[in-house]
């Protein structure tokens, strides 16, 4: 997958493995980090505060919206319901909290519904880490488990399609937080939206 940044410059690491576990499930991991530059008080404000309204700004989110109250002390919300549209209706998926602390600047969270069939979990971690008064950096860990086995081929394309998803996610949060603009594959996606109705 080709991704176009906007001309914006992203400084990220990865880590990517794949393992097998008992119950023949192909456990595909990344963990991916960026630096932003923006106080992490006011990333976290997005990221974990505003964790009900990334459709605000993430390209792969059409709409995005909090539900239940939260056992986690300071968290807007326990689940999430996110959709995006494919032009045959909404495809839903909902989430759950499984960490949160607005101290930490720390949070993951589960999908309980919505997934594909070849699927067997899904979960993310996302921490803001403060570098100054100005830049922060964002770190993700995320975690698929997918019903194998997979041959080389096919974990290629999972690898490609984790790896194409967090590009995505980054550049997109990158543009919104500096900027307070939407990157242009959020906007080319909101385009296509309203040319739906």
């Amino acid at each position: 997958m080709i991704l176009t940044f906007n001309n914006c410059t992203m400084a990220q690491n990865e880590n990517f493995t794949m393992e097998k576990n008992e119950q023949k499930i192909d456990v595909f991991k990344s963990e991916k980090e960026i630096v932003i530059n923006v106080s992490a008080e006011k990333l976290w404000g997005i990221i974990g505060t505003g964790f009900a309204d990334y459709d605000e700004w993430a390209t792969i989110v059409d709409h995005s919206e909090g539900k239940g109250v939260s056992k986690y002390d300071g968290a807007p919300f326990q689940e999430r319901v996110c959709s995006f549209d494919s032009g045959q209706g909404p495809n839903e998926v909902k989430e759950t909290l499984l960490q949160y602390s607005d101290n930490d600047m720390h949070l993951s969270y589960e999908v309980i519904q919505g997934m594909p069939e070849t699927m067997d979990n899904a979960t993310n971690e996302i921490t803001v880490v403060r570098i100054s008064k100005n830049k922060s950096k964002i770190i993700i860990n995320m975690t698929w488990g997918v019903k194998g086995p997979l041959d080389e081929q096919m974990s290629k394309m999972m690898k490609e399609n984790m790896s194409g998803l967090m590009n995505t996610f980054f550049n997109d949060i990158k543009v919104y937080v500096e900027t307070g603009k939407v990157s242009d594959m959020k906007q080319k996606r909101l385009d296509e939206l309203a040319n739906m109705k």
